[in-house]
């Protein structure tokens, strides 16, 4: 029995179609990942500024004073808190996942800072909607955002 040519070609379509088809979804769930955290920073970002900025313009009596400033620190966790569940965003911040410094160190003493940062890390959990295998396949099922965010001081 002779074999055609043509006939080793068969089923190449189908072949060709699943890897296309494989590339496709994995690139979809990509760009959803990618959107994914880009919204979650845009949102963590703009929380914690509107927090900074709140710290910031404190009295200097209240921020380098350690007995009142861990309310002040508090408020502007809880503020990041809030403005990260109204977005949506979960599994969002515990308590005191927010650190407030003066110059890159610890806000106390007679001196007002030049400057004021928050430091937060958010966890980033798989969501559910087949993103789950796309973080699985990097290794981890636990990512973490980490935004700083430096505002002058200006009470």
């Amino acid at each position: 029995m002779k074999t055609r040519p043509g006939n080793r070609q068969r089923g190449i379509a189908a072949f060709e179609f699943y890897f296309v088809l494989l590339a496709s979804v994995l690139l979809l769930f990509m760009l959803i990942l990618c959107g994914r955290m880009a919204w979650y920073a845009n949102v963590l970002n703009k929380a914690m500024y509107d927090a900074a900025r709140m710290v910031a313009s404190a009295p200097p009596e209240v921020l380098t004073n350690t007995a009142v400033n861990p309310q002040l620190f508090a408020a502007a966790g809880n503020m990041v808190a809030d403005a990260l569940a109204a977005a949506g965003v979960s599994p969002g911040i515990g308590p005191g996942s927010v650190q407030v410094l003066c110059d890159d160190v610890t806000c106390a003493g007679n001196i007002p800072p030049q400057s004021v940062s928050l430091h937060v890390r958010l966890p980033v959990t798989p969501d559910g909607i087949g993103v789950d295998a796309l973080i699985a396949a990097f290794g981890t099922s636990d990512w973490n955002l980490d935004a700083v965010v430096e505002v002058s001081y200006a009470p």
